[in-house]
């Protein structure tokens, strides 16, 4: 018997729908700081590996970018 794909959406990728939203409604200002990792595992009660793999996508796509020392600014 052949299994089926899964056709679940990893969490990480949930998140990174929910806050590409949140840029998109402009809930976080233009060159502002987006809220820190430990902040968005508490909101999402998730670990900081799912909320990293989230950012990354976001970053991938252009939409944040990560600076060490700084934190995350939205572009």
């Amino acid at each position: 018997m052949a299994r089926r794909p899964s056709t679940r959406v990893p969490r990480y990728r949930e998140i990174a729908q929910i806050l590409r939203a949140e840029l998109a409604d402009e809930v976080y200002a233009f060159g502002g700081i987006f809220p820190k990792e430990l902040d968005l595992c508490e909101r999402f009660a998730v670990s900081r590996f799912t909320v990293r793999n989230a950012m990354a996508e976001l970053e991938a796509a252009g939409l944040v970018e990560r600076r060490k020392a700084i934190g995350t600014i939205v572009r």
